[in-house]
């Protein structure tokens, strides 16, 4: 086998490895966030008089969607303040 043929497919296994490593890493703990319905239970301080959720470390309302985790099959909800992870939908 040609030298350089056998470093290109040594090079794309180990970016491969190194992709699928990454992807695991980054998804370790998300399905542990609560479910909104248990956030709200956990936190019912963080509930305005509206009835929307606040972030329970900085009372902020602007919450988004972080999407990051959206290829994941998860919608990971964090705050816009001060990033914090809230809950899972």
């Amino acid at each position: 086998m040609d030298p350089l043929l056998s470093t290109a497919i040594i090079v794309l296994l180990l970016v491969t490895n190194a992709v699928t490593l990454i992807l695991l890493l980054r998804g370790r703990g998300l399905s542990t966030l609560p479910t909104r319905e248990q956030y709200r239970e956990l936190h019912p301080q963080s509930i305005d008089h509206l009835g929307r959720l606040r972030c329970h470390q900085c009372s902020s309302t602007t919450i988004h969607v972080d999407w990051k985790a959206f290829d994941m099959g998860l919608n990971i909800h964090s705050c816009n303040h001060c990033g914090i992870r809230l809950y899972r939908t």
